[in-house]
């Protein structure tokens, strides 16, 4: 049978008109195509490069010796700006100094003594003091002066300081530098210090007045201070100690004593 091209036109031309659809999916498959590759190829790749993130990410975790290392450094790293150039821990402190104590209401004393100090660490020290007075380093104030010149009054003290020693406790919580005129730098080092010892207390005798008699009293210290570093061995020092003891006629009294010496380091 044979059909002419007219005859094949009119069969697709009837066809297209009973399927409408079939034309328009028919130009859907080479998309279809194109997206399913397109997954295909996302579905092969992804998987890798998460892979392949995942093990930067662990090589980039700090193993477990890493975190040990990093915490240990941190707790152990100087807590201070700077460390001191001139360390005490493990050292011997001897001060020679003289004092004042200014505030005693008849009389004013000049002590002089020896202090022997061990410091335990850069912070915690022990030291021993002694200091004498006697009748030579002391004088009579102006109150004194007063009722001798304006009244021939005679007068007897109480509670006169002739020596004393002491142990105490001392703490150094603090180490610094300053600058003179910007040209040298001084180290110190300033501490605070508690502790128990004994004086040499004279009073005249109840039933006569013109008889004194001495007698060893405890007494309490509180101290603080500066050591103000020259040199590895050297120093200068400036303390201020208050004092407690109970006074003969009931009560405490407070004399306060400052003092300056200078301290060698061994």
């Amino acid at each position: 049978m044979h059909l002419s091209n007219d005859s094949i036109q009119k069969h697709f031309d009837r066809t297209r008109s009973e399927h409408p659809g079939r034309e328009a999916t028919m130009k859907l498959f080479p998309r279809i195509a194109a997206l399913l590759a397109v997954l295909g190829i996302a579905a092969v790749s992804v998987p890798a490069v998460a892979q392949d993130a995942e093990s930067a990410v662990e090589d980039a975790r700090p193993t477990t010796e890493s975190e040990l290392d990093a915490y240990w450094a941190d707790r152990r790293r100087p807590r201070v700006l700077q460390r001191r150039l001139y360390p005490t821990d493990g050292e011997v402190q001897l001060t020679l100094f003289f004092g004042a104590i200014p505030n005693e209401p008849a009389m004013r004393y000049f002590p002089v003594g020896l202090r022997a100090g061990y410091w335990l660490s850069e912070n915690i020290g022990l030291e021993l003091s002694g200091e004498y007075i006697g009748e030579t380093f002391r004088s009579e104030s102006d109150l004194g002066t007063f009722l001798q010149d304006n009244y021939n009054a005679d007068f007897f003290l109480r509670d006169e300081q002739l020596w004393r020693a002491n142990l105490t406790f001392l703490y150094s919580p603090i180490y610094g530098k300053f600058s003179f005129s910007g040209t040298k730098l001084a180290h110190f080092d300033w501490y605070f210090g508690a502790g128990m010892g004994v004086a040499g207390i004279r009073n005249p005798l109840e039933n006569n007045l013109a008889v004194t008699e001495t007698e060893i009293k405890p007494e309490a210290v509180l101290r603080t201070g500066w050591n103000l570093h020259l040199h590895q061995n050297w120093a200068l020092r400036i303390d201020y100690n208050q004092y407690i003891f109970e006074k003969a006629s009931g009560g405490v009294t407070l004399p306060s004593e400052i003092s300056l010496g200078a301290s060698y380091f061994f």
